[in-house]
């Protein structure tokens, strides 16, 4: 299995998508490039209720005293992160895009990732999972590329 980078023509869509999603932010819009590591990134700002909303149904740990779940209430903000690169399996199989899901926490950059993992042919439908995850509807899970 290996990654296909982005195309500018699958950055311009993934940054006109980000535009349907209020003060979200990510590659091609307004970041210009994907990371280094050719993942398509988007932030899309969630309320503190809506994380937690989210964290129960997808049953993340509230219990454990490492879980970040006890430190929620130290931030001023919340994002639901997308993290998105094409691969290929083999020479004659059709590409696919995984995405990785992910909470981001305030400013500072620290993340609880892998919180969802799905697939798609068409890189468009990562964002009806978004939208999916936000609704609190769940989207059919991913093994993680490579397994």
């Amino acid at each position: 299995m290996r990654p296909i980078p982005a195309s500018s023509n699958e950055v311009a869509i993934w940054g006109r998508s980000l535009r349907g999603f209020p003060g979200a932010h990510g590659t091609g819009y307004p970041l210009p490039d994907p990371e280094l590591n050719g993942n398509l990134y988007a932030a899309i700002p969630i309320p503190l209720e809506h994380l937690k909303l989210i964290w129960r149904k997808i049953q993340l740990s509230e219990h454990d005293p490492q879980s970040a779940w006890h430190e929620l209430d130290r931030y001023e903000s919340f994002a639901l992160c997308l993290r998105a690169q094409r691969f290929k399996i083999s020479i004659f199989s059709t590409s696919a895009w995984y995405c990785e899901y992910a909470f981001a926490l305030g400013k500072s950059g620290q993340e609880v990732r892998s919180i969802y993992l799905t697939s798609s042919k068409e890189q468009i439908e990562l964002f009806h999972h978004a939208e999916l995850l936000l609704d609190g509807d769940f989207p059919p899970r991913a093994q993680p590329p490579g397994r």
